[in-house]
């Protein structure tokens, strides 16, 4: 499996945090929320840079609101599972932490969209709380994945039908535009480019590395370009939540030249205005 990491954060430490392991067809994430809100249902046509049929999320800590086929509130302890669900429109308040797996129907088989909603025990939430850790700093994937197989059958035993992942052979290749990747998304502040990693390919040798990775990272139509722009307009809607800060200070967080490029990208992605999104927020 490979693993992935974002950070975007101001200068009090305000920040959200992504950390993943994925292989095709099977992710499971760690999310981070401290001192801003997040609300996709105030984010118009906004795009995220994954898809899958099936999901169960823990909530560590926090707050998270699901507002799928109805409208519930999950706190520490509580899981919600999912099938083939409508789009997601949740809210995360300051502080959420939680662990997601999603994955594909492998076996092909039909069945209509459902949300269902319950707990694990103390004990389950202290194991997802330490590979969420682990998660967090562990830069190989190896001990990673072990921990893994096991929290995923500590699940199924309290009666989650989770999968295990399926551990397939990473190529090398993949693995050394990941790391690349977590450098840039880890750094948003900085503008990162591909000059130091293209010196050596053509654009075309480029073009396929990027076709062929497409399964393993979840880029959007195979391009990096696009999943840094995603990314940071991701990050932006949430930045900009915070108390007090400005736009200039999300856009210098973010990689923009000013606050004007910022909001200018905003536009051209049909999202709301830096100042409407704190308004829907406030008022949701």
């Amino acid at each position: 499996m490979i693993r992935l990491i974002r950070e975007a954060r101001l200068a009090d430490d305000t920040a959200r945090r992504f950390y993943c392991l994925r292989e095709p067809g099977y992710r499971v994430y760690a999310m981070e929320l401290d001192g801003l809100t997040y609300d996709a249902s105030v984010l118009g046509n906004a795009k995220g840079t994954a898809g899958f049929l099936h999901e169960l999320t823990v909530c560590l800590d926090g707050e998270w609101i699901d507002r799928r086929l109805g409208t519930r509130s999950l706190h520490s302890g509580d899981v919600l599972q999912a099938h083939r669900s409508p789009t997601l429109t949740d809210r995360w308040e300051p502080g959420l932490r939680l662990l997601t797996f999603e994955w594909e129907d492998l076996t092909g088989s039909a069945s209509a969209a459902t949300v269902d909603v319950g707990r694990v025990a103390p004990r389950t939430v202290e194991r997802c709380w330490t590979f969420v850790q682990r998660l967090a700093h562990e830069e190989d994937a190896g001990p990673l994945e072990r921990e893994l197989v096991d929290l995923t059958a500590a699940l199924r035993a309290e009666g989650y039908a989770v999968p295990s992942p399926r551990l397939l052979p990473t190529p090398s290749r993949v693995r050394e535009i990941a790391a690349f990747l977590n450098r840039a998304l880890s750094g948003l502040h900085a503008m990162p480019t591909l000059v130091d990693f293209t010196a050596a390919r053509s654009e075309r040798q480029l073009r396929r590395d990027f076709e062929q990775l497409t399964s393993w990272l979840g880029l959007i139509e195979g391009s990096w370009r696009t999943t840094l722009h995603t990314v940071r307009l991701q990050y932006a809607s949430a930045l900009v939540t915070a108390r007090q800060a400005r736009v200039a200070d999300v856009a210098a967080a973010l990689g923009y030249r000013s606050d004007r490029a910022l909001i200018q990208a905003m536009q051209r992605a049909g999202l709301p205005s830096p100042s409407e999104i704190r308004r829907r927020v406030r008022r949701a």
